[in-house]
C-alpha cells in the first residue's frame, strides 16, 4: 500500500486491522504479549509498505494531496515506492524518465521498460497501492500526472490469475508477501515457439529429503505442488508472477490450450524475490511434445493419497485417494503436483 496525503501518516491509521507493517528498512509487528513492537512510526507519501491484515479494511485520508513534482529519489537496484496520486495512470503515461532494463512490480503483476515502452501484466498504477521499482541506475523518478486517466484506462487492468473469479484471486495472491516475476518463452522439441496458445503454471515443491526422513512442515508449511502463479501471454512473450516467501523449489507445467495437453518443463527454479529473464533475453522453458507429456494420475492404480487443488490454488482435499478423485466434478485440478483434466 501507499498513500498520497501531504506529510506523513501515523501508523495508528493502519494498526486496527493489521498484524505486521513492513517498509524497506523498518517494521512494526503486533506481539501477543507485548503489543506493537518495532521502529516504524510513520508512513511517508513517497514510500511503499507491506501490510498483513486480519480482515479487509479501508483508510480515510484527510488533508492536502502530496506534491510529487520533485519526483522520487531512486537508488540503483530495488526501491519501495508509492504511487502519490489520486487517479490511476498507465506506466507509459505517468513515468517520464524510465530507462531500458527498469522494472516495476506490484502485488498483481509486473512490467519491464525496453524499446521506449513498458510491457507486462502491470498495466495500471493505482492510487493506494505500492510498488517495487528496480532501477538500472540512481536517479529521480519523474512523474507526469496530467496524463493519468483512471476512467478511460481501468478496463485494461490485468489479473495475476486470468479468467478466474475475483474472490478466488484474492485468496491466491494475498497468501504470500513477495513475488518472483519471470519473463519467458517456450521451446518445443528444440524450436522456440510463439507463446500464444500456451499457459505456464508455476508450482511450489517441497525440498527433497532422504528416505525415512520427514519433511519439515514447520519450515515449509505449504502443500507439495501448490499452485503459485499462472502466466499471461502478451505479444508472444509469457509474463509469470510467482507468489511466495521462502526459497522453495519451483517446477513448471506448460499447457496447450487448444488440446488441454500438459507437459512438464525441464527447467526448475528456486523462489527468489527478484526478476528472471527479460524482454530481450527471456527465460526459456523447454519441453518435448512426446517425452514430457503428462498422464493423469487418476489412471494409475495404487496412486495412494494426493493433495488436490483447483487451478486457483484452493485446497480441495489434502489426502485424497483415487476413489475420492474419481468423484470430483468435471474440471481441471492440480493432483499431487500435476495438472489433471477430469471429464
Amino acid at each position: 500500500m501507499s498513500h498520497w496525503q501531504q506529510g506523513s501518516m501515523a501508523t495508528d491509521a493502519v494498526k486496527p486491522n493489521a498484524t505486521r507493517i513492513l517498509s524497506q528498512t523498518q517494521e512494526l509487528v503486533k506481539d501477543g504479549s507485548y503489543g506493537w513492537v518495532g521502529n516504524l512510526m510513520e508512513l511517508l507519501p513517497t514510500q511503499m509498505y507491506k501490510v498483513q491484515t486480519s480482515e479487509a479494511a479501508s483508510i480515510a485520508l484527510d488533508g492536502s494531496c502530496y506534491d510529487a513534482s520533485a519526483g522520487l529519489a531512486l537508488e540503483k537496484g530495488w526501491n519501495w515506492i508509492s504511487y502519490p496520486y489520486f487517479k490511476a495512470g498507465t506506466p507509459d503515461a505517468v513515468i517520464t524518465n524510465a530507462e531500458d532494463g527498469d522494472y516495476i512490480t506490484g502485488q498483481r503483476g509486473f512490467a519491464e521498460y525496453a524499446d521506449d515502452n513498458w510491457a507486462g501484466t502491470l498495466t495500471m498504477l493505482q492510487p493506494g497501492e505500492g510498488y517495487l521499482y528496480k532501477s538500472v541506475a540512481a536517479k529521480t523518478l519523474a512523474y507526469d500526472f496530467t496524463k493519468a486517466d483512471a476512467a478511460r484506462q481501468s478496463s485494461s487492468l490485468l489479473s495475476p490469475f486470468p479468467s478466474r473469479g475475483v474472490g478466488q484471486e484474492e485468496t491466491a495472491f494475498r497468501c504470500y508477501p513477495n513475488t518472483m516475476n519471470i519473463t519467458a518463452r517456450i521451446s518445443i522439441d528444440g524450436t522456440e515457439t510463439a507463446g500464444e496458445g500456451y499457459v505456464i503454471y508455476g508450482l511450489a515443491r517441497r525440498p527433497a529429503h532422504t528416505a525415512g526422513e520427514q519433511a519439515d512442515t514447520e519450515a515449509c508449511p505449504y502443500s507439495d505442488g501448490e499452485l503459485r502463479g499462472i502466466s499471461q501471454c502478451i505479444d508472444g512473450t509469457h509474463y509469470l508472477t510467482i507468489y511466495g516467501d521462502q526459497a522453495v523449489p519451483l517446477s513448471f507445467l506448460v499447457e496447450e490450450e487448444a488440446t488441454g495437453q500438459t507437459f512438464e518443463a525441464r527447467e526448475t527454479l528456486s523462489f527468489v524475490s527478484d526478476v528472471v529473464g527479460s524482454r530481450r533475453q527471456p527465460f526459456v522453458f523447454t519441453i518435448s511434445a512426446v517425452a514430457d507429456r503428462l498422464s493423469s494420475p487418476l489412471l494409475l492404480e495404487g496412486q495412494g493419497e494426493a493433495s488436490v487443488y483447483t487451478l486457483d490454488g484452493i485446497l480441495v482435499s489434502r489426502r485424497a485417494t483415487p476413489a475420492v478423485l474419481s468423484q470430483l466434478p468435471k474440471g481441471v485440478y492440480i493432483v499431487g503436483g500435476r495438472k489433471v483434466c477430469i471429464k
